[in-house]
């Protein structure tokens, strides 16, 4: 039995090559509906590839060349940067960041850039802060918060000044998920009771963040402030609910609250 057993495992190394290769070839020609069996067959080639890094190295490259290949259909460049968000490394970056410029793979390579942990990949979506407009903004400023990157707080921070709307509300919501020191102050001084009510939330997502990370003093600075009267009823029951969690009495907390004129 254990010879039968070994004798399978022998095969199945040996097959490897030819299965990915031939998976390789079915993904660039893939469309959508089609049968998936050879995806499924690949995505189990890219898992295993990443056991060894010469491997995982070889299998990007080739799944990066299907996204580039000219000849490949949509549908296989997207599920190839689904795999890159797997096993993508440094080598993938630049191609993938030269992608966030074309309008049909740019979302399926800022996907593979968000995911991929190298350093490279988040300078790649930081740099793209300024060279991008609209719905591309727009996705990598969501992927900067994603990766939680806090060295995109100073490209985030000149996009709460935006012309549009749309994405000055998106650089303020990134920057509350990010959190940390230079976000906060950012945040702060935008989070007025007469400013849009957006940058108030993301100052309060800050807060938030500070109390997880172990910095009571700065959330207290945010709730306290946020608790005021000027502010929204929204922007106030999220404030009580950081001071809540701050109090040594809460009772007390609360029926100062519930003494209040307004």
């Amino acid at each position: 039995m254990k010879t039968i057993l070994w004798t399978l495992v022998a095969l199945a190394i040996l097959a490897s090559p030819a299965l990915a290769a031939d998976a390789l070839s079915e993904l660039a020609s893939y469309e959508y509906g089609q049968d998936q069996t050879h995806l499924l067959a690949l995505e189990r080639e890219v898992e295993q590839s990443m056991a060894d890094p010469a491997r995982q190295a070889a299998m990007a490259a080739k799944l990066l060349a299907v996204m580039t290949a000219p000849d490949a259909t949509l549908a296989g460049k997207q599920h190839a940067a689904i795999y890159l968000r797997m096993c993508g490394g440094e080598a993938e970056v630049p191609a993938l960041a030269a992608m966030l410029k074309d309008d049909a793979l740019r979302e399926f390579a800022r996907g593979a850039l968000e995911r991929i942990p190298e350093p490279a990949a988040g300078k790649a979506l930081r740099d793209a802060l300024a060279d991008l407009k609209g719905p591309a903004l727009l996705g990598v400023i969501n992927s900067t918060a994603n990766r939680g990157d806090r060295e995109a707080v100073g490209p985030l921070m000149a996009l709460t000044a935006d012309d549009d709307t749309t994405i000055r509300m998106a650089a303020a919501h990134a920057l509350g998920r990010i959190g940390g020191a230079e976000a906060t102050s950012c945040l702060k001084r935008l989070a007025k009771p007469d400013a849009e009510v957006a940058f108030a939330h993301a100052y309060l997502s800050c807060g938030f963040i500070a109390l997880e990370e172990g910095d009571p003093a700065a959330a207290a600075a945010v709730f306290d402030a946020l608790a005021q009267a000027d502010y929204p009823t929204p922007v106030r029951r999220g404030a009580l609910a950081g001071q809540l969690r701050l109090a040594h009495d809460p009772a007390a907390l609360l029926a100062g609250w519930l003494a209040g004129n307004d």
